[in-house]
């Protein structure tokens, strides 16, 4: 299967609207997991109630709604960071060590969308988001030497 073709921009977020200030209202029931290794670093819902999480040696972990049954979807090989399902239920993972990741749960197939912007490789993707239309956001740090900054680029996959 050919990669999709990904047009990276500088994407500048808007100002936090004042509702962000705001503190959450109600009460949470928060249920705790252990997972047999290190470093979840963020985690997505599935909408069966499953929770993927990845682990700081490149396992990618599909854990029941009960908590019960862990089971290993993939390696990366990297170090995944940030998770999203996409709308064909893939995930799409920010690894800090490989770019950005798709990973088929049910088929334990892993391809790079994204590991170099402009020929620069992608030396830590963090994070990333989803949003209705296909359009995806990570944040990551540039293979710039001395630079802090961690910018975050909106891509949409075709």
């Amino acid at each position: 299967m050919a990669k999709p073709r990904i047009e990276p921009v500088v994407w500048q977020p808007p100002k936090a609207p004042p509702r962000a200030r705001q503190k959450a209202s109600g009460s949470f029931a928060l249920d705790v997991f252990d997972v047999p290794g290190a470093g979840p670093e963020d985690v997505v819902l599935a909408e069966d109630g499953h929770v993927f999480a990845g682990l700081s040696d490149g396992r990618i972990l599909r854990v029941s709604p009960d908590g019960r049954h862990v089971d290993t979807v993939a390696d990366t090989g990297g170090r995944p960071l940030g998770i999203e399902i996409d709308a064909d239920g893939e995930l799409l993972v920010c690894d800090a060590r490989l770019g950005v990741l798709r990973v088929d749960p049910r088929g334990r197939h892993v391809s790079t969308l994204v590991d170099r912007i402009d020929g620069t490789p992608m030396v830590f993707c963090n994070n990333g988001a989803i949003a209705p239309g296909g359009n995806t956001s990570f944040g990551f740090q540039a293979g710039y030497s001395g630079s802090n900054a961690t910018p975050t680029l909106t891509c949409t996959a075709s």
